[in-house]
């Protein structure tokens, strides 16, 4: 039973982790393909180039963020958004606003955009996997395996292991989105979010290799801290006096 509830734990853990993950960091990456799109196809970037990247184009976006039973919108205040619906499907949307100022400006602001969109995806990563950093503490604490100086070496780990797989999936996501819009590779049709996909994929090789760099260090445990003749002496051995 006690397997089966951590078991249970774990699972609505990752899948709390993962809607986060789309819902913060979904608007920077599309940011970011807009962007890049907006770099690989130049002057010839439209709301055509915008559709082959499996983004949405409407006219417009609702006032406010919407939360139903079977689906979710986040909103920017750029004109994107991210749907997500029940069964994690995932869609993008921007407005046709949106889309015609970004075709009016210079490629010097379009990487201007890209690196902030980068940089916006590292902050909401640090902000995700710092945060179930904590919650990963305090349960380790409570279990007396961390100390308090290693609970927060593990917070402050979760949070840099979070901004480098942020930044790193939402530059991503322009980058792969230059390269669709000049290669002139259409995905208007397929059942994904380009950029999304992307800026998973590459997150989760970021967040592989930020561990595989920095393992977990075996820190003391609480229990360590105790010195040796108290655990002796814990043990009902006296000290030779």
């Amino acid at each position: 039973m006690i397997g089966e509830r951590i078991l249970v734990r774990g699972s609505v853990m990752e899948t709390a982790r993962s809607a986060a993950n789309v819902a913060l960091k979904g608007l920077p990456a599309i940011r970011a393909a807009l962007w890049g799109a907006r770099i690989g196809a130049g002057a010839l970037f439209d709301r055509a180039v915008v559709g082959r990247l499996g983004i949405e184009v409407a006219e417009e976006l609702p006032a406010v963020a919407t939360v139903g039973a079977r689906s979710a919108m986040v909103l920017g205040r750029d004109g994107v958004a991210v749907r997500l619906t029940k069964g994690a499907g995932v869609a993008a949307v921007v407005t046709e606003g949106s889309v015609g100022a970004i075709a009016t400006s210079t490629t010097r602001s379009a990487f201007f955009g890209l690196a902030k969109a980068a940089r916006q995806g590292a902050v909401a990563g640090a902000l995700i996997d710092g945060g179930f950093g904590v919650f990963e503490a305090v349960r380790g604490m409570r279990a007396n395996q961390l100390t308090r100086r290693g609970a927060a070496m593990l917070v402050g780990k979760r949070a840099a292991r979070g901004a480098v797989a942020g930044g790193a999936g939402v530059a991503a996501a322009g980058a792969a989105s230059a390269l669709i819009a000049v290669t002139g590779i259409s995905l208007v049709g397929a059942p994904i979010v380009f950029p999304l996909v992307t800026m998973a994929a590459v997150g989760l090789a970021a967040s592989h290799g930020f561990d595989r760099l920095f393992p977990d260090a075996k820190g003391p445990t609480p229990q360590d801290s105790v010195s040796p003749i108290h655990r002796i002496e814990d043990a009902g051995v006296s000290r030779a006096g």
